[in-house]
Protein backbone atom coordinates (compact mmCIF):
# COMPACT_ATOMS: atom_id res chain seq x y z
CA UNK A 1 0.00 0.00 0.00
CA UNK A 2 2.75 2.29 0.40
CA UNK A 3 4.50 1.40 -2.41
CA UNK A 4 1.59 2.52 -4.58
CA UNK A 5 0.66 5.49 -2.65
CA UNK A 6 4.43 6.56 -3.06
CA UNK A 7 3.96 5.91 -6.89
CA UNK A 8 0.75 7.88 -7.36
CA UNK A 9 2.46 11.22 -5.43
CA UNK A 10 4.99 10.81 -7.77
CA UNK A 11 2.53 10.51 -10.88
CA UNK A 12 1.16 13.75 -9.53
CA UNK A 13 4.28 15.55 -9.19
CA UNK A 14 5.81 14.65 -12.59
CA UNK A 15 2.04 15.89 -13.73
CA UNK A 16 2.26 19.42 -12.18
CA UNK A 17 5.87 19.78 -13.11
CA UNK A 18 5.00 19.65 -16.97
CA UNK A 19 1.99 21.68 -16.82
CA UNK A 20 4.48 24.31 -15.22
CA UNK A 21 7.52 23.64 -17.22
CA UNK A 22 5.39 24.27 -20.21
CA UNK A 23 4.33 27.74 -19.60
CA UNK A 24 1.62 28.57 -22.18
CA UNK A 25 1.70 31.79 -24.24
CA UNK A 26 0.96 35.26 -22.56
CA UNK A 27 -2.92 35.21 -22.54
CA UNK A 28 -5.46 36.80 -20.26
CA UNK A 29 -8.99 35.26 -19.93
CA UNK A 30 -10.97 38.46 -17.88
CA UNK A 31 -14.39 38.23 -17.22
CA UNK A 32 -15.51 42.09 -17.31
CA UNK A 33 -19.10 43.46 -16.31
CA UNK A 34 -19.79 46.75 -18.27
CA UNK A 35 -22.57 48.90 -17.29
CA UNK A 36 -23.50 52.42 -19.03
CA UNK A 37 -25.07 54.80 -16.46
CA UNK A 38 -25.26 52.13 -13.81
CA UNK A 39 -27.48 49.46 -15.80
CA UNK A 40 -25.82 46.65 -16.50
CA UNK A 41 -24.80 46.15 -20.56
CA UNK A 42 -26.91 43.02 -20.83
CA UNK A 43 -26.83 41.14 -24.30
CA UNK A 44 -24.94 44.14 -26.15
CA UNK A 45 -22.39 44.27 -28.76
CA UNK A 46 -19.53 46.03 -27.67
CA UNK A 47 -16.48 46.87 -29.50
CA UNK A 48 -12.86 46.17 -28.13
CA UNK A 49 -10.00 48.68 -29.25
CA UNK A 50 -6.86 46.67 -28.94
CA UNK A 51 -3.54 48.66 -28.13
CA UNK A 52 -2.17 48.60 -31.44
CA UNK A 53 -5.76 50.37 -32.87
CA UNK A 54 -6.95 46.94 -34.12
CA UNK A 55 -10.63 46.05 -33.25
CA UNK A 56 -13.08 43.30 -32.62
CA UNK A 57 -16.35 42.94 -31.47
CA UNK A 58 -17.78 40.94 -28.67
CA UNK A 59 -21.02 40.11 -26.83
CA UNK A 60 -22.21 40.45 -23.15
CA UNK A 61 -23.83 37.87 -21.59
CA UNK A 62 -27.02 38.24 -19.78
CA UNK A 63 -25.83 39.54 -17.13
CA UNK A 64 -23.96 42.24 -18.91
CA UNK A 65 -20.54 39.97 -18.55
CA UNK A 66 -17.93 40.47 -21.02
CA UNK A 67 -15.42 37.29 -21.34
CA UNK A 68 -12.55 37.99 -23.33
CA UNK A 69 -9.57 36.46 -24.25
CA UNK A 70 -7.10 39.41 -24.01
CA UNK A 71 -4.23 38.47 -26.13
CA UNK A 72 -0.84 40.47 -24.44
CA UNK A 73 -0.29 43.49 -22.25
CA UNK A 74 -1.50 46.91 -22.29
CA UNK A 75 -4.44 48.98 -22.36
CA UNK A 76 -7.81 47.51 -24.00
CA UNK A 77 -10.67 50.27 -24.53
CA UNK A 78 -14.27 49.06 -24.56
CA UNK A 79 -16.56 50.80 -26.75
CA UNK A 80 -20.82 50.93 -26.63
CA UNK A 81 -22.60 53.00 -28.98
CA UNK A 82 -19.28 55.26 -30.22
CA UNK A 83 -17.93 56.05 -26.33
CA UNK A 84 -15.72 53.90 -24.14
CA UNK A 85 -17.12 52.53 -21.35
CA UNK A 86 -14.32 50.96 -19.74
CA UNK A 87 -10.67 51.00 -20.24
CA UNK A 88 -8.55 47.21 -19.33
CA UNK A 89 -5.12 46.91 -18.37
CA UNK A 90 -3.46 43.98 -19.16
CA UNK A 91 0.00 44.02 -17.05
CA UNK A 92 2.95 42.36 -17.54
CA UNK A 93 5.93 41.18 -14.91
CA UNK A 94 9.90 40.91 -14.77
CA UNK A 95 9.29 37.43 -15.81
CA UNK A 96 5.97 37.88 -18.68
CA UNK A 97 3.66 36.53 -16.12
CA UNK A 98 0.16 37.94 -16.57
CA UNK A 99 -2.49 38.72 -14.30
CA UNK A 100 -6.01 38.78 -14.53
CA UNK A 101 -9.68 38.14 -12.70
CA UNK A 102 -10.07 34.17 -11.89
CA UNK A 103 -13.49 33.33 -14.22
CA UNK A 104 -15.65 31.77 -10.87
CA UNK A 105 -15.95 27.98 -11.12
CA UNK A 106 -13.57 28.09 -14.21
CA UNK A 107 -9.75 27.59 -14.78
CA UNK A 108 -7.34 30.39 -15.54
CA UNK A 109 -3.66 29.71 -17.11
CA UNK A 110 -1.62 32.78 -16.86
CA UNK A 111 1.60 32.61 -18.97
CA UNK A 112 3.57 30.14 -16.96
CA UNK A 113 2.01 29.75 -14.22
CA UNK A 114 -1.69 27.83 -13.25
CA UNK A 115 -4.36 29.19 -11.21
CA UNK A 116 -7.49 27.67 -9.95
CA UNK A 117 -10.79 29.34 -8.97
CA UNK A 118 -13.94 27.88 -7.24
CA UNK A 119 -17.05 29.92 -6.46
CA UNK A 120 -15.67 30.82 -3.12
CA UNK A 121 -12.50 32.79 -5.08
CA UNK A 122 -8.74 32.06 -6.67
CA UNK A 123 -5.31 31.25 -5.69
CA UNK A 124 -2.08 30.67 -7.63
CA UNK A 125 0.48 28.47 -7.15
CA UNK A 126 4.16 28.31 -8.46
CA UNK A 127 6.31 25.43 -8.82
CA UNK A 128 8.04 24.19 -5.37
CA UNK A 129 11.74 22.80 -4.92
CA UNK A 130 10.18 19.67 -3.58
CA UNK A 131 7.32 18.48 -5.70
CA UNK A 132 6.46 15.69 -3.05
CA UNK A 133 4.96 18.15 -0.85
CA UNK A 134 2.43 20.61 -0.71
CA UNK A 135 -1.36 20.31 -0.45
CA UNK A 136 -1.86 17.39 -2.48
CA UNK A 137 0.80 15.37 -0.66
CA UNK A 138 -0.71 15.74 2.86
CA UNK A 139 -0.27 12.37 4.65
CA UNK A 140 -2.68 10.43 5.53
CA UNK A 141 -3.92 11.22 8.88
CA UNK A 142 -5.16 7.51 10.16
CA UNK A 143 -2.10 4.86 9.43
CA UNK A 144 -2.32 2.14 7.55
CA UNK A 145 -3.41 -0.60 10.51
CA UNK A 146 -1.82 -3.53 7.83
CA UNK A 147 1.15 -4.32 7.30
CA UNK A 148 2.63 -4.31 3.58
CA UNK A 149 3.29 -7.77 2.62
CA UNK A 150 5.31 -7.12 -0.08
CA UNK A 151 8.17 -5.59 1.68
CA UNK A 152 9.71 -2.12 -0.28
CA UNK A 153 12.45 -3.64 -2.45
CA UNK A 154 15.02 -0.33 -2.14
CA UNK A 155 13.53 1.73 0.67
CA UNK A 156 16.82 3.58 0.38
CA UNK A 157 16.05 4.94 -2.54
CA UNK A 158 12.49 5.81 -2.40
CA UNK A 159 12.11 9.06 -4.50
CA UNK A 160 9.38 10.44 -2.50
CA UNK A 161 10.41 10.12 1.42
CA UNK A 162 8.01 10.26 4.37
CA UNK A 163 5.84 12.75 3.94
CA UNK A 164 6.55 13.31 8.02
CA UNK A 165 9.91 13.97 7.77
CA UNK A 166 9.46 16.18 4.66
CA UNK A 167 11.92 19.36 5.12
CA UNK A 168 9.53 21.79 3.06
CA UNK A 169 6.83 23.47 5.26
CA UNK A 170 3.38 23.50 4.69
CA UNK A 171 3.12 26.03 1.87
CA UNK A 172 0.37 27.57 3.85
CA UNK A 173 3.06 28.23 6.35
CA UNK A 174 5.88 29.05 4.25
CA UNK A 175 8.12 31.89 5.53
CA UNK A 176 8.42 32.53 1.67
CA UNK A 177 5.38 34.46 0.64
CA UNK A 178 4.32 34.26 -3.15
CA UNK A 179 5.44 36.89 -4.81
CA UNK A 180 2.87 36.79 -7.55
CA UNK A 181 -0.18 37.48 -5.24
CA UNK A 182 -3.82 35.98 -6.15
CA UNK A 183 -5.36 38.28 -8.34
CA UNK A 184 -8.42 37.87 -6.98
CA UNK A 185 -7.11 39.41 -3.53
CA UNK A 186 -5.13 41.82 -5.32
CA UNK A 187 -4.99 44.95 -3.31
CA UNK A 188 -4.40 46.75 -6.39
CA UNK A 189 -8.37 47.54 -7.55
CA UNK A 190 -9.60 46.28 -10.85
CA UNK A 191 -8.25 48.51 -13.91
CA UNK A 192 -11.18 48.06 -15.64
CA UNK A 193 -13.54 49.29 -12.80
CA UNK A 194 -11.53 52.97 -14.44
CA UNK A 195 -12.35 53.58 -17.80
CA UNK A 196 -11.57 57.16 -17.34
CA UNK A 197 -13.10 60.31 -18.96
CA UNK A 198 -15.10 59.73 -22.23
CA UNK A 199 -14.81 62.13 -25.58
CA UNK A 200 -15.49 65.25 -26.01
CA UNK A 201 -19.40 65.35 -27.50
CA UNK A 202 -20.61 68.57 -29.78
CA UNK A 203 -23.95 70.02 -29.53
CA UNK A 204 -25.60 72.68 -31.34
CA UNK A 205 -29.72 72.77 -30.22
CA UNK A 206 -30.51 75.60 -33.01
CA UNK A 207 -29.14 75.41 -36.89
CA UNK A 208 -31.47 77.32 -39.07
CA UNK A 209 -31.67 80.87 -38.52
CA UNK A 210 -34.47 83.41 -40.64
CA UNK A 211 -36.19 86.77 -40.67
CA UNK A 212 -37.59 89.24 -42.68
CA UNK A 213 -35.99 92.63 -43.30
CA UNK A 214 -38.09 95.67 -44.89
CA UNK A 215 -36.19 97.86 -46.28
CA UNK A 216 -36.92 101.63 -44.43
CA UNK A 217 -38.56 100.31 -41.44
CA UNK A 218 -36.27 97.34 -40.15
CA UNK A 219 -32.79 98.17 -37.94
CA UNK A 220 -29.51 97.30 -39.79
CA UNK A 221 -27.86 95.48 -38.90
CA UNK A 222 -31.24 93.36 -37.47
CA UNK A 223 -30.55 90.60 -35.03
CA UNK A 224 -32.12 86.86 -35.29
CA UNK A 225 -34.36 86.18 -32.97
CA UNK A 226 -31.88 83.64 -31.75
CA UNK A 227 -28.44 83.05 -30.87
CA UNK A 228 -26.15 80.27 -32.31
CA UNK A 229 -25.10 78.03 -29.46
CA UNK A 230 -22.45 75.79 -29.30
CA UNK A 231 -22.31 72.78 -26.10
CA UNK A 232 -19.55 70.34 -25.52
CA UNK A 233 -22.21 67.72 -23.35
CA UNK A 234 -19.15 65.03 -23.28
CA UNK A 235 -16.71 64.31 -20.70
CA UNK A 236 -13.45 65.72 -22.32
CA UNK A 237 -12.78 69.75 -23.49
CA UNK A 238 -13.30 70.26 -26.75
CA UNK A 239 -11.95 72.69 -29.11
CA UNK A 240 -14.90 74.05 -31.47
CA UNK A 241 -14.35 76.39 -34.97
CA UNK A 242 -16.81 77.51 -37.32
CA UNK A 243 -16.10 79.51 -41.18
CA UNK A 244 -16.89 83.44 -41.57
CA UNK A 245 -20.83 83.00 -42.91
CA UNK A 246 -19.71 85.45 -45.65
CA UNK A 247 -20.57 89.36 -45.89
CA UNK A 248 -24.78 88.96 -44.96
CA UNK A 249 -24.46 87.38 -41.35
CA UNK A 250 -22.54 89.33 -38.92
CA UNK A 251 -20.84 87.25 -36.02
CA UNK A 252 -21.07 89.13 -32.65
CA UNK A 253 -18.18 86.87 -30.82
CA UNK A 254 -15.11 84.38 -30.99
CA UNK A 255 -15.45 81.78 -34.10
CA UNK A 256 -13.54 79.07 -32.71
CA UNK A 257 -12.49 78.42 -29.02
CA UNK A 258 -12.30 75.95 -26.70
CA UNK A 259 -15.16 74.27 -24.37
CA UNK A 260 -14.79 72.32 -21.12
CA UNK A 261 -17.03 69.13 -20.25
CA UNK A 262 -20.51 70.82 -20.32
CA UNK A 263 -19.55 74.09 -21.26
CA UNK A 264 -21.22 76.02 -23.80
CA UNK A 265 -21.22 79.83 -25.78
CA UNK A 266 -23.64 81.67 -27.21
CA UNK A 267 -23.17 83.87 -30.09
CA UNK A 268 -25.59 86.55 -31.27
CA UNK A 269 -25.43 86.74 -35.34
CA UNK A 270 -27.39 89.55 -37.78
CA UNK A 271 -28.35 90.47 -40.88
CA UNK A 272 -26.05 92.93 -42.34
CA UNK A 273 -28.00 95.17 -44.95
CA UNK A 274 -25.02 94.50 -47.26
CA UNK A 275 -24.80 92.42 -50.21
CA UNK A 276 -28.27 91.63 -51.06
CA UNK A 277 -31.09 91.77 -53.17
CA UNK A 278 -34.49 92.12 -53.17
CA UNK A 279 -36.14 88.74 -52.08
CA UNK A 280 -34.55 85.82 -50.55
CA UNK A 281 -30.97 85.41 -49.48
CA UNK A 282 -29.50 82.62 -48.12
CA UNK A 283 -25.57 81.63 -46.28
CA UNK A 284 -24.26 78.69 -44.25
CA UNK A 285 -21.50 77.33 -42.66
CA UNK A 286 -20.41 74.30 -40.52
CA UNK A 287 -19.65 74.14 -36.93
CA UNK A 288 -16.54 71.68 -35.84
CA UNK A 289 -15.56 70.21 -32.88
CA UNK A 290 -12.53 68.03 -32.05
CA UNK A 291 -11.47 66.23 -29.40
CA UNK A 292 -8.52 67.88 -27.15
CA UNK A 293 -7.07 65.20 -25.52
CA UNK A 294 -6.96 62.92 -28.63
CA UNK A 295 -7.46 65.59 -31.17
CA UNK A 296 -10.00 63.57 -33.00
CA UNK A 297 -13.10 64.97 -34.85
CA UNK A 298 -15.93 64.54 -32.45
CA UNK A 299 -18.50 65.96 -35.54
CA UNK A 300 -19.58 68.63 -37.93
CA UNK A 301 -22.78 70.90 -37.97
CA UNK A 302 -24.11 72.97 -40.78
CA UNK A 303 -25.64 76.10 -39.96
CA UNK A 304 -28.02 78.36 -41.94
CA UNK A 305 -29.12 82.04 -42.51
CA UNK A 306 -32.41 82.35 -44.39
CA UNK A 307 -32.92 86.48 -45.14
CA UNK A 308 -36.56 87.87 -47.10
CA UNK A 309 -35.70 91.30 -47.90
CA UNK A 310 -38.67 93.68 -48.98
CA UNK A 311 -38.15 96.29 -51.15
CA UNK A 312 -38.80 99.71 -49.81
CA UNK A 313 -41.87 101.17 -48.88
CA UNK A 314 -43.02 104.00 -51.04
CA UNK A 315 -44.25 107.35 -49.72
CA UNK A 316 -48.21 107.84 -50.27
CA UNK A 317 -48.96 109.80 -53.27
CA UNK A 318 -49.76 113.38 -52.61
CA UNK A 319 -51.66 115.92 -54.92
CA UNK A 320 -50.36 119.47 -55.80
CA UNK A 321 -50.89 121.90 -58.19
CA UNK A 322 -48.04 123.06 -60.29
CA UNK A 323 -47.10 125.81 -59.26
CA UNK A 324 -48.32 125.28 -55.56
CA UNK A 325 -51.17 127.03 -54.02
CA UNK A 326 -54.93 127.16 -54.79
CA UNK A 327 -55.01 128.83 -58.73
CA UNK A 328 -57.55 131.65 -59.68
CA UNK A 329 -58.53 131.94 -63.19
CA UNK A 330 -60.11 135.49 -64.15
CA UNK A 331 -62.27 136.46 -67.49
CA UNK A 332 -63.74 139.43 -68.46
CA UNK A 333 -66.24 138.13 -71.34
CA UNK A 334 -68.06 140.95 -73.40
CA UNK A 335 -71.57 139.61 -75.26
CA UNK A 336 -71.85 139.78 -78.35
CA UNK A 337 -68.23 140.07 -79.24
CA UNK A 338 -66.38 137.33 -77.09
CA UNK A 339 -66.33 133.70 -78.65
CA UNK A 340 -68.61 131.06 -77.14
CA UNK A 341 -67.18 128.68 -75.27
CA UNK A 342 -64.59 131.39 -74.23
CA UNK A 343 -61.63 129.56 -72.97
CA UNK A 344 -60.05 130.38 -69.62
CA UNK A 345 -55.99 130.14 -68.93
CA UNK A 346 -55.12 126.19 -68.30
CA UNK A 347 -54.12 125.24 -64.47
CA UNK A 348 -51.70 121.86 -64.25
CA UNK A 349 -52.06 119.68 -61.10
CA UNK A 350 -49.46 117.20 -60.25
CA UNK A 351 -48.24 113.59 -57.81
CA UNK A 352 -45.47 114.81 -55.72
CA UNK A 353 -45.55 111.57 -53.72
CA UNK A 354 -44.08 108.28 -53.95
CA UNK A 355 -47.31 106.24 -54.63
CA UNK A 356 -50.04 106.52 -57.33
CA UNK A 357 -53.25 108.63 -56.82
CA UNK A 358 -56.86 109.22 -58.23
CA UNK A 359 -58.63 112.16 -58.76
CA UNK A 360 -61.73 113.88 -59.50
CA UNK A 361 -63.37 117.16 -60.64
CA UNK A 362 -66.62 117.87 -58.14
CA UNK A 363 -68.59 121.01 -57.43
CA UNK A 364 -68.04 121.93 -60.91
CA UNK A 365 -69.33 126.12 -61.62
CA UNK A 366 -72.93 126.24 -63.56
CA UNK A 367 -70.97 128.27 -65.87
CA UNK A 368 -68.37 126.34 -66.68
CA UNK A 369 -67.71 123.68 -69.08
CA UNK A 370 -66.31 120.97 -67.14
CA UNK A 371 -62.80 119.36 -68.09
CA UNK A 372 -62.89 116.99 -70.53
CA UNK A 373 -61.13 114.56 -68.19
CA UNK A 374 -63.22 114.98 -64.97
CA UNK A 375 -61.02 111.89 -63.31
CA UNK A 376 -57.93 110.08 -63.95
CA UNK A 377 -55.15 108.47 -62.23
CA UNK A 378 -51.59 110.24 -61.75
CA UNK A 379 -48.10 108.06 -61.42
CA UNK A 380 -45.61 109.23 -58.80
CA UNK A 381 -43.82 112.76 -60.42
CA UNK A 382 -46.61 112.76 -63.32
CA UNK A 383 -48.04 116.27 -64.02
CA UNK A 384 -51.54 116.71 -66.34
CA UNK A 385 -52.54 120.00 -67.68
CA UNK A 386 -56.04 121.05 -67.42
CA UNK A 387 -58.35 123.10 -69.31
CA UNK A 388 -61.72 124.76 -68.73
CA UNK A 389 -64.07 127.35 -70.35
CA UNK A 390 -66.92 129.64 -70.28
CA UNK A 391 -70.10 128.22 -71.36
CA UNK A 392 -72.21 131.74 -72.05
CA UNK A 393 -74.89 130.03 -70.02
CA UNK A 394 -76.31 130.60 -66.46
CA UNK A 395 -74.27 133.15 -65.70
CA UNK A 396 -75.21 136.64 -64.26
CA UNK A 397 -74.13 140.21 -65.82
CA UNK A 398 -71.38 141.38 -64.46
CA UNK A 399 -69.15 139.34 -61.50
CA UNK A 400 -69.89 135.89 -61.23
CA UNK A 401 -67.38 134.01 -58.54
CA UNK A 402 -67.18 130.39 -58.04
CA UNK A 403 -64.73 127.26 -57.64
CA UNK A 404 -63.83 124.28 -58.72
CA UNK A 405 -62.40 121.51 -56.29
CA UNK A 406 -60.30 118.61 -57.10
CA UNK A 407 -60.21 115.67 -54.61
CA UNK A 408 -57.66 112.70 -54.51
CA UNK A 409 -57.35 108.85 -52.75
CA UNK A 410 -54.58 106.71 -52.93
CA UNK A 411 -54.51 104.35 -55.80
CA UNK A 412 -54.17 100.97 -53.63
CA UNK A 413 -55.91 101.99 -50.21
CA UNK A 414 -58.24 104.81 -51.31
CA UNK A 415 -57.13 106.94 -48.61
CA UNK A 416 -57.39 110.51 -49.11
CA UNK A 417 -53.84 112.10 -50.20
CA UNK A 418 -55.04 116.11 -50.79
CA UNK A 419 -57.54 118.26 -52.21
CA UNK A 420 -57.56 121.91 -53.84
CA UNK A 421 -59.98 124.07 -55.91
CA UNK A 422 -59.51 126.75 -58.96
CA UNK A 423 -61.37 129.83 -58.02
CA UNK A 424 -62.99 131.72 -61.04
CA UNK A 425 -63.71 135.01 -61.41
CA UNK A 426 -65.62 135.92 -64.52
CA UNK A 427 -66.80 139.20 -65.36
CA UNK A 428 -69.77 139.48 -68.22
CA UNK A 429 -70.21 142.70 -69.92
CA UNK A 430 -72.17 144.31 -73.12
Amino acid sequence: MKALNTRCRLMTAMCCAALLISRPALAVITSVPLEDKGVPLTSQTVTIVFPDGTTVEEETDDEGILIFDFPGSGKYQILHGGKTIKTVSIGGGATGLSTGKLLTGGLLLVGGGIALSNSGGGSSSSPSSNPGSGPGTTPDPTPDPTPDPTPDPDPGTDPDPDPGTDPDPDPGTDPDPDPDPDPGTDPDPDPGTDPGPGPAVLSVPNTEFALVHQQGVDPCPQPFASNLQIANTGESAMDYSFADPGPLVVVNGAMSGTLSPGGMVSLATAFSCESFSVGSNATATSVEGEDVPTSLSVGSVAVSWDINVLAPIPDPGQFAFSPAGNPTRTKTHTVGSSPCPDPFSAFVITNVGGSPINYMFTSVPSFLVPPMQPSGTLAPGQTRSVNTSFSCDNFNMGMNNAALVIETVDSETSDPTGSGQVNYQLNVVN
